[in-house]
């Protein structure tokens, strides 16, 4: 069966999951008075989606969390082998659908890539959303030691895997690589408490 592509530019599968994806959103009812932009900027494993929740309980944000994306290919084709593009078009395609409603965001993915961060920019300036990038840092033996002490995602560090460790040590490499180009307004530190962090960096973001 020919999978046809769509007026949308998704295959019909693309389309699902699209679906699926923006239906597990959980979209608050009130909107800030001008649309902020957060990327997470971050090592797998640093923390990033506990931050994103985090910050998600203090003001109305979306949680746009690529990973899901990832699952819902998985799942729909009952393979671990996705392609990134294709999770990117439908990462991205969610990402410009609710900046067109004027909601705020929190990117919660690595966002390593050149290719990422010009996305990022790009797509604020085009909605007129006020970008902001939280460099989330977490010591490497404390990563490692998560991974260790809990089952881990199916892109993260497993024991004995070692071609997880070298995603890992190639993402680290862009992390390092990449992080002078984003200018973040705040460090956060996860394996120090995380609550005077975030106040913090929230009071930065309110006055940028």
């Amino acid at each position: 069966m020919i999978n046809k592509t769509h007026k949308t530019g998704f295959t019909a599968d693309e389309k699902k999951i699209y679906q699926q994806f923006f239906d597990s959103l959980k979209i608050p009812t009130k909107k800030l008075k001008s649309p902020i932009y957060i990327c997470l900027f971050g090592k797998i494993g640093a923390g990033k989606s506990t931050v994103a929740k985090k910050i998600a309980k203090k003001i109305p944000l979306v949680i746009i969390r690529s990973d899901t994306v990832r699952y819902l290919f998985i799942s729909f084709y009952k393979k671990k082998k996705i392609i990134n593009k294709r999770v990117k078009k439908i990462y991205y395609r969610t990402i410009r659908e609710l900046l067109s409603k004027n909601h705020s965001l929190i990117i919660d993915a690595g966002n390593q890539s050149l290719d990422d961060i010009n996305r990022h920019k790009e797509i604020t300036n085009n909605f007129k959303a006020s970008l902001v990038w939280l460099n989330i840092f977490c010591p490497e033996k404390t990563i490692l030691k998560r991974f260790k002490n809990k089952k881990s995602d199916f892109n993260t560090i497993k024991k004995g895997n070692l071609s997880n460790k070298y995603i890992y040590s190639q993402r680290k490499f862009l992390y390092l690589k990449n992080l002078k180009k984003i200018n973040p307004i705040y460090k956060i530190n996860t394996a120090k408490p995380l609550d005077p962090q975030i106040n913090e960096s929230l009071e930065l973001i309110q006055k940028k």
